[in-house]
């Protein structure tokens, strides 16, 4: 029976700041110390030693209550950027591990005086049984473990002296779960790995994939279909956008896209892009300039180079070198009915005019995913523009965090100042109406400007008030 086994049957009885001791023939060790409030203040129990004297006849381990002898986990990330999960109450700070990921596991304590120390790790997954075993490393208080599925582990550790024969056992229970990241702060071989993952979905249909990957898999055409076909079930109704499915539904659409990344890639997690960041960037460009503000340096960052997403031809206005060069728009008429809805939607509406899966106002006839990063060659976020066409900032986002109290304001505010803009400023709308400048003499400067940055959404408007078809 291992250790782990043991444990299972025994770990009802164990009490924070009590310490198992499986090898009885080893030198005495007792708790100099007990708490009275547990170590953790956690759902779980986490047990930790609370301070332990050993002694025998060679060597001596002396450890007073504010240096427990506890095992510490990290990995690449937690080295620079700290332990993830730290402000959430229930996760116990440095005990947050992450599937798929090379974790570090140190002994905690002054062991430098002590030689001929070994250590082995073991962990048991509370739900499934799965049994993980560690790999000592070349100091003799650390070893790596691969942590294989998402849920709750033990983590049982084994210190022994083999000059003197004690042994020393500590248990732990860690958290096994994914990590979101900024996209930026991605190390370059997980970067790799999502931005692989995400050209997959491109490129292998989902009954090829299923095959490959299994169920979780679904293709971009899937992801396309259910997005537009929730946009526009009918022409009064949206469930995606101007409501309070808003939140809801994108969310459940991230989890879904990321469960089919992760059958591709059980390691990749589904980065975040910070892009309040985006317009400190070229804020701080400015000013290094002595000059104002200039909206097209957005183009220019990181995010849109071959490394992250592809910079967007300015004649094609698509990508057409690396990884998203020429990326197509999946055509309707190429793919089932992939709608996860029970209602009967009517599938038409899931495509533009020319059949691709687009908005039915979109008159776009590029077979490409298409950036135009302006309106009808008018420049998005200039001063004068409308709020919902203009970048968000970090006020913003603190804004919604901080000072507003009604869900519903949460939602609507969310939906449209603190995101909106960036769809509108990446995407942006072009072709003939670059044409409406004709109309200053008509309409005045000031009005044509306003109906070209507008142009985005009164296609929209347009339609569903069935002025056109």
């Amino acid at each position: 029976m291992t250790e782990l086994e043991e444990l299972e049957g025994r770990k009802s009885l164990l009490r924070p700041g009590y310490v198992e001791i499986p090898d009885q023939s080893a030198p005495v060790i007792v708790p100099q110390q007990k708490r009275s409030a547990p170590l953790f203040v956690s759902a779980v129990v986490i047990l930790a030693l609370m301070g332990i004297t050993a002694l025998n006849s060679e060597s001596t381990l002396n450890f007073s209550a504010k240096e427990d002898l506890q095992p510490s986990f990290s990995n690449h990330y937690t080295v620079t950027n700290g332990n993830p999960g730290a402000d959430y109450p229930w996760i116990n700070e440095g005990y947050l591990v992450e599937p798929h990921k090379p974790t570090k596991l140190s002994m905690g304590g002054d062991l430098s005086d002590i030689s001929n120390l070994e250590m082995t790790c073991e962990a048991k997954h509370i739900q499934s049984g799965d049994i993980v075993t560690g790999t000592p490393l070349t100091k003799n208080t650390e070893c790596s473990m691969m942590f294989s599925e998402v849920g709750d582990y033990v983590v049982a550790n084994t210190l022994t002296n083999l000059e003197n024969q004690w042994t020393y056992t500590s248990y732990v229970e860690v958290r096994s779960r994914y990590v979101r990241r900024d996209i930026r702060k991605l190390g370059g071989s997980d970067l790799s790995a999502y931005l692989d993952a995400a050209r997959t979905l491109y490129d292998v249909s989902t009954e090829e994939g299923q095959s490959l990957y299994g169920s979780n898999y679904k293709d971009m055409a899937y992801f396309t279909k259910v997005y537009v076909t929730n946009s526009v079930p009918d022409k009064q109704h949206d469930r995606f956008h101007d409501g309070m499915g808003f939140l809801s539904q994108h969310i459940a659409l991230t989890n879904e896209y990321e469960a089919s990344l992760q059958a591709v890639n059980k390691a990749v997690a589904l980065p975040y892009w910070d892009f309040t960041q985006d317009m400190v960037m070229i804020k701080e460009k400015a000013k290094a300039e002595s000059r104002e503000i200039d909206y097209k340096d957005l183009w220019s960052l990181d995010i849109w180079t071959e490394d992250y997403f592809g910079t967007a031809d300015t004649t094609l206005h698509t990508v057409t070198e690396g990884r998203w060069a020429y990326t197509r728009v999946p055509k309707q008429s190429d793919y089932e009915s992939t709608t996860s809805n029970d209602d009967d939607d009517d599938d038409n509406l899931a495509s533009n005019p020319y059949g691709y899966m687009r908005a039915p106002w979109n008159l776009n006839p590029s077979p490409y995913v298409t950036r135009y990063h302006k309106a009808c060659s008018e420049n998005l976020g200039e001063k004068g523009s409308y709020e919902f066409n203009q970048w968000p900032t970090c006020k913003d986002h603190y804004y919604a965090s901080f000072d507003i109290s009604s869900y519903g304001e949460f939602v609507y505010y969310m939906s449209y100042d603190a995101h909106g803009g960036v769809h509108r400023m990446i995407g942006g709308s072009g072709g003939d109406c670059d044409d409406w400048s004709d109309m200053k003499l008509l309409l005045g400067p000031e009005r044509v400007i306003d109906l070209k940055t507008m142009s985005t959404v009164i296609g929209r408007h347009v339609w569903r008030e069935e002025m056109c078809k």
